[in-house]
């Protein structure tokens, strides 16, 4: 193949390429953030069942979060 013929093959191919990687970058954020999610949600039950609400008040410091996040255990892996 030569020519057009192969010029419009690397085309699709780049363009095919192009997709996947940005298809691929959403899947990964879309994981991250309900990752995010499990994990506060986690964090939150414990405080709760340990009582903790003046912790609970401050979790938008993410200083504190992440300090909670080590006291409890908590890194977002999973544990299959």
């Amino acid at each position: 193949m030569s020519g057009i013929g192969e010029t419009m093959v690397t085309e699709a191919w780049q363009k095919g390429i192009q997709q996947g990687l940005q298809q691929g970058i959403q899947e990964g954020i879309q994981e991250g953030i309900q990752k995010g999610e499990n994990l506060l949600a986690a964090l939150v039950g414990y405080l709760t069942r340990d009582k903790r609400f003046q912790d609970l008040e401050h979790l938008s410091d993410a200083g504190l979060r992440k300090e909670l996040y080590e006291e409890y255990n908590l890194t977002g892996e999973n544990k299959s």
